[in-house]
């Protein structure tokens, strides 16, 4: 076969596979409330512990964030799978398919708890599942960092998930990580809480996205090797 026509069907084969991931994502998201309902219904111990209805409502607005972060998180599991099968099976498939698993999983139980108001998961356990979903996207952002490519669609899309990682899986979480804790330890009222407009916490998390995706690139650029071209032999 054709080395150009292979690399294209590669593509196409990933970006397929993105595709699928981010609907599964989606549904996930659109069921995933329902079933969390019976799960609770059904573990009476667990209602007392995790449910936290006096939390209502906690999270800063809704006119945008939610609407956003609905298809944000479906969105970063499928870019992220196309990044990591742009060129093919990746070496280290297992921990690639670990990762887009887990994401797939864990991120949507964010949005659920979002919501419901806050009112599924206890503030101190939402923290925690914030501060935990940070650390594991930071990891995928790094392992997205060591794909060393020097085709200009793979950067692109290494770009790309990169800042929709860091912007939704990693400072969005750790703003309402800070709002959660703030709350729990009584510095902040409910009152003052809702008085952050929904659109602080999208342009915090976007920027600090878009500067870690910038000053990556910017690395990436420093470390380009530089061929100095030599003067061509022969009158002019």
């Amino acid at each position: 076969m054709n080395s150009q026509l292979r690399s294209i069907l590669v593509r196409v084969g990933a970006t397929m596979a993105g595709l699928i991931v981010f609907v599964i994502a989606l549904l996930i998201m659109l069921i995933g409330s329902d079933v969390f309902t019976i799960v609770l219904q059904r573990a009476t111990p667990l209602v007392a512990i995790l449910l936290s209805p006096t939390n209502w409502p906690i999270v800063p607005g809704w006119k945008w964030i939610g609407g956003i972060v609905f298809w944000a998180y479906p969105a970063c599991a499928g870019v992220l799978t196309m990044a990591f099968f742009w060129r093919g099976w990746p070496n280290a498939w297992r921990r690639a398919l670990i990762y887009l698993s887990l994401i797939v999983l864990i991120a949507p139980m964010s949005w659920i708890n979002y919501s419901a108001s806050d009112q599924w998961l206890n503030v101190w356990v939402q923290a925690a599942l914030n501060l935990g979903m940070a650390v594991f996207f930071l990891t995928i952002v790094y392992s997205l960092r060591e794909i060393n490519s020097k085709a200009l669609d793979m950067k692109a899309i290494q770009s790309i998930s990169i800042l929709m990682l860091t912007s939704f899986g990693v400072f969005l979480p750790l703003f309402y990580t800070c709002v959660f804790l703030a709350y729990a330890s009584g510095m902040v009222t409910h009152d003052q809480i809702q008085k952050i407009n929904d659109q602080v916490p999208l342009l915090f998390a976007g920027g600090a996205g878009a500067v870690v995706t910038f000053l990556s690139n910017l690395e990436s650029l420093r470390g380009r090797p530089v061929h100095d071209e030599k003067p061509k032999s022969g009158k002019d």
